[in-house]
């Protein structure tokens, strides 16, 4: 079935801050982004992070910037653009890197870890959300060259094609609106008695989504 989008496009609005700026344009355009994964017996490990707004020295605002379509159908390619802009007090360590396969090592039981910044489309109904698809960039600790410092009062834009995840019940028209997942893995698992914790939130950030 078909969703049809009413977008919550936000231009590039004029900041308050004479030195804000964008300081790169990610275009991933013909990069082929991936589908979920988690690997067999991963547990996730969630926190929350609680206080008012004034408490975080991390804060970030995303927004859906363009859409290629308004009719969505199931198992296409789509493209969006996301703009991410952080508005908090610190920097922000940004993933900036297209593909995760050029950051893992040949062999498998060599440590490793990893951030992934995904950037989902998520159509959004009274009382709930679809998760339509995403852009996803990584960062390894191992290549400093795959991160973005952004400062405060900075933004980057991330462009691609995302691929629609699955298919809906029925017509209908929903507003779009994108997201901003930080996220650390570390492989090999580290085991307790049962299970490997292979997922991770990297840490506390709050974000304003659009």
């Amino acid at each position: 079935m078909r969703l049809n989008l009413i977008a919550l496009l936000i231009g590039l609005l004029p900041s308050l801050n004479g030195m804000a700026q964008e300081v790169r344009y990610i275009d991933l355009s013909g990069v082929d982004q991936p589908t979920d994964r988690k690997p067999y017996g991963s547990t996730i490990e969630n926190f929350t992070c609680g206080g008012g707004a004034e408490l975080f020295a991390h804060r970030a605002r995303v927004s859906l910037e363009w859409i290629q379509t308004t009719d969505i159908y199931p198992h296409e390619r789509l493209g969006m653009e996301v703009r991410i802009e952080n508005i908090g007090t610190s920097s922000l360590n940004m993933p900036i890197y297209p593909n995760l396969t050029d950051l893992q090592p040949k062999d498998s039981s060599t440590p490793f870890e990893y951030y992934s910044l995904r950037l989902p489309m998520e159509a959004r109904v009274p009382g709930s959300g679809l998760l339509v698809g995403w852009l996803e960039l990584y960062g390894s600790p191992s290549r400093p060259a795959t991160f973005l410092i952004l400062k405060p009062g900075e933004w980057i834009r991330v462009r691609g094609d995302i691929m629609v995840q699955r298919s809906y019940e029925r017509d209908q028209t929903v507003t779009a609106t994108t997201d901003f997942w930080l996220s650390k893995y570390v492989f090999p698992a580290e085991w307790d008695k049962t299970v490997a914790h292979h997922y991770r939130v990297a840490f506390c950030l709050l974000v304003e989504s659009r």
